[in-house]
């Protein structure tokens, strides 16, 4: 190949080499701008009161809807207010008619993570509740109860700081308002959360 040659195929390659790295600029522009726009909606978001019938503790938090044990009487409602799933962390032997049964026959998706104690807060319980609550779409709110929002407030304290990003301080307000009472439950979600970010050793940020 000759000199001229030689610097022809450098030039080119330089051109190349800029272009794609004015390309690799715009893509890493654009991921920034659907970041912040993720970051923008998420803090749009605000726990607020919500009207479900007569159940107790009723917060709502964009598609999702935090709250006690609603009657079963409003189960057949719920998918004309624009729920279409249900995450019970009760046990069966809490109520005396079969919650599973009427969701169903609601044409609800139903889901059962029973919570009687710390130890029920377990890597798994949690890793299948926050999947359920980051399914929330506009037309297919997610709601999530128990018997009076506490165990509820655990849950939502665990997705705030992991999918909100919210310091510790900051969701255990949240899991307060919530419902959240028990400090051994709040215990149980560090320790989940220190675990999924892989720094067991040391404490999480205040």
């Amino acid at each position: 190949m000759s000199y001229r040659l030689l610097n022809v195929f450098a030039i080119v390659t330089a051109v190349i080499a800029v272009s794609d790295c004015g390309y690799c600029s715009r893509l890493a522009a654009e991921d920034v701008v659907l970041s912040s726009e993720r970051d923008s909606i998420v803090s749009d978001h605000k726990l607020e009161s919500h009207d479900l019938g007569n159940t107790p503790n009723v917060l709502r938090f964009g598609n999702v809807i935090l709250a006690g044990q609603p009657d079963r009487e409003l189960f057949s409602e719920f998918k004309q207010r624009g729920i279409t799933t249900v995450l019970t962390l009760r046990e069966p032997v809490e109520l005396e008619w079969d919650e599973k049964q009427v969701a169903e026959a609601a044409g609800l998706r139903f889901f059962q993570l029973p919570v009687q104690g710390p130890d029920d807060l377990s890597t798994e319980m949690f890793d299948q509740s926050l999947q359920i609550i980051r399914s929330a779409k506009d037309d297919e709110k997610v709601l999530v109860h128990c018997a009076a929002a506490s165990r509820v407030g655990a849950v939502w304290m665990a997705h705030r700081i992991l999918d909100g990003k919210l310091s510790v301080d900051e969701a255990r307000q949240e899991a307060r308002q919530v419902g959240l009472r028990a400090p051994v439950l709040e215990a149980k979600v560090l320790e989940y959360v220190q675990a999924k970010r892989g720094d067991q050793s040391s404490e999480l940020p205040k």
